[in-house]
């Protein structure tokens, strides 16, 4: 391979790599039942304060729904909030998560990769492949996890 290839596939991997690093779930949203009272949702702050990368907790008992925040490149879980939620008796109803990162197809699927998250796009409008960022309800009772994508804008490489 030339040098000039050498150069060429470098860059490629570092803008991939520059990509994977920043792109994760920023926020998700989640509409819950059971949390009607301020014990239960001070408790459940609780226990989502213990989980890895969360950097802010909002909830609000009268919408019956908790937002959580994640520090940069902090991976997303959905099993352990449902599992922290679920010591209260609050259990999920619906995600919907707030993140950037890459649309990749693959065969006639399109998935959208965010750092180590990866989910299948479903029944989502025409999103361009490359680098995007969205808003999203989330399916994670199946595997990959499935998105209906909402909103996007595309981003610049």
């Amino acid at each position: 391979m030339s040098r000039r290839g050498h150069i060429g596939l470098g860059g490629a991997v570092l803008l991939i790599t520059t990509i994977s690093a920043s792109a994760q779930v920023d926020k998700v949203e989640m509409h819950t039942v059971g949390i009607s009272c301020g014990s239960c949702a001070a408790i459940s702050e609780v226990y989502l304060r213990r989980l890895d990368g969360i950097a802010k907790i909002s909830i609000s008992k009268s919408k019956e729904q908790v937002m959580v925040f994640y520090k940069p490149e902090a991976r997303f879980r959905p099993e352990e909030l449902r599992e922290a939620l679920g010591k209260t008796g609050v259990k999920v109803a619906q995600f919907r998560i707030s993140a950037h990162g890459q649309v990749q197809q693959e065969g006639d699927k399109k998935f959208f990769l965010t750092g180590n998250d990866r989910f299948r796009l479903f029944r989502s409008p025409h999103l361009p492949t490359g680098p995007i960022a969205l808003e999203a309800t989330l399916n994670d009772e199946v595997r990959p996890m499935e998105i209906e994508v909402i909103s996007f804008t595309a981003l610049k490489n």
